[in-house]
């Protein structure tokens, strides 16, 4: 099985997610002001975009019957 580059994207989205999630617990504490801005990007631009991404760049491949990138093109 060949080593895919891009899974690496799937433990990101879940630290994003994390961190994401993690704002609400610490506004209600008081220790944050109201974090909807910063949850939207984390969310929407960390966790959704590397799950997408990680997802369509490993599978791509073999919906395309194509090969897979060559480490010079990485």
């Amino acid at each position: 099985m060949a080593f895919d580059p891009y899974r690496v994207l799937f433990p990101m989205g879940l630290a994003f997610g994390f961190a994401g999630t993690a704002l609400w617990p610490l506004h209600a504490a008081g220790i944050l002001a109201y974090p909807a801005a910063l949850h939207w990007s984390l969310m929407a631009q960390g966790f959704q975009h590397c799950f997408i991404l990680g997802f369509l760049l490993t599978a791509m491949p073999s919906f395309l019957h194509a090969e897979r990138c060559r480490p010079w093109e990485m």
